[in-house]
């Protein structure tokens, strides 16, 4: 959500950053740029980071909170993010500040770390969406977007959040529309998200990724139509991950547990992104809430988590609607 407070002449916005999981996976190609084309299921929930946004009388961008071990300087992606408004609104104008704007922000984070579920790219997008705002720059959804696909190719879904199918190097997007004829929609999905404590690199997953001897992909259409329809059964029938089994390869401790929570739960389990979060789709909250209480000695964080329309909760506001 978002809400603003005034503390003697400052403002202070306080957003929240959704986490997202990938409902299918699919590597098409490496490109000659290093970049690797895919076809992929973007999905909001409603695991988030807070990020607190307070307007500071010069220029300066400072970075605190409860960082969960991320770096709070110039390599964190927050920082960077708001370096890359701040040149962007210098450059072209914007905001009629005539300058730099300083910044405080202050990140709480809830979404464990490099562990395929988006966070830093979600709280990069938090903070150029609350930034616009703050500095009264007024730029458009579509400006914004162009301008966080410099941060990763995850920022620009985490901008607007919701249920996408993402091509390209991920930056081609096409949503999934809302009920009633909103922009944005997700299925109505209760999860279980198991992330474990296995660190993952994504870059080596992808270097181990060998797609001329890869003979299966998932059936992305498949799924994107299961989304469509809120049909369970249908996505989860023909989802899939082309980077779970390399993950699996270099760490088989996580096909292990992958194994186990598939047993328990019943239901298919998933790997999100390079891993190693895991997760399945229950039938209803109960059901996940029961599902999540008996894996609470496992070794890592489990989640009961809802699907949600949206990247950045602006408190029942999405940037969707400032879209121009």
């Amino acid at each position: 959500m978002l809400s603003q407070i005034h503390l003697g002449g400052m403002q202070l916005l306080v957003l929240s950053a959704h986490a997202k999981v990938n409902l299918c996976l699919d590597v098409l190609k490496r490109r000659p740029d290093g970049y690797h084309e895919v076809d992929m299921i973007l999905q909001s929930i409603d695991l988030v980071d807070e990020v607190m946004l307070e307007q500071i009388g010069f220029e300066s961008i400072e970075l605190g909170g409860a960082l969960a071990g991320t770096p709070c300087g110039p390599e964190n992606l927050v920082w960077k993010a708001a370096m890359l408004l701040a040149s962007h609104a210098e450059v072209c104008g914007r905001g009629g500040g005539g300058g730099r704007r300083g910044v405080r922000i202050t990140l709480n984070k809830k979404i464990p770390t490099a562990a395929g579920l988006g966070g830093g790219s979600a709280d990069a997008a938090a903070v150029l969406a609350g930034l616009n705002q703050l500095w009264n720059l007024s730029l458009s959804l579509s400006e914004l977007e162009a301008l966080s696909a410099k941060l990763g190719a995850d920022v620009p879904f985490c901008i607007s959040g919701g249920c996408a199918r993402a091509r390209g190097i991920g930056t081609e997007l096409a949503f999934l529309p809302g009920a009633g004829g909103s922009q944005q929609g997700a299925p109505p999905l209760n999860l279980v998200l198991f992330t474990p404590h296995i660190p993952v690199s994504t870059a080596a997953v992808y270097h181990n990724l060998n797609l001329d001897h890869c003979a299966w992909h998932p059936e992305v259409a498949s799924v994107w139509e299961g989304c469509r329809l809120s049909d369970i059964n249908l996505i989860t029938g023909h989802w899939g991950n082309v980077l779970q089994p390399v993950t699996f390869n270099m760490h088989p401790e996580l096909e292990r547990l992958k194994n186990r929570f598939e047993s328990l739960a019943g239901t298919p389990v998933i790997m999100s992104g390079s891993g190693p979060s895991l997760f399945t789709i229950q039938p209803d909250v109960t059901a996940a809430q029961n599902l999540a209480a008996q894996m609470r000695d496992w070794p890592g964080q489990v989640f009961a988590v809802k699907t949600f329309p949206c990247g950045v909760d602006f408190g029942g506001n999405t940037l969707v609607s400032s879209k121009s």
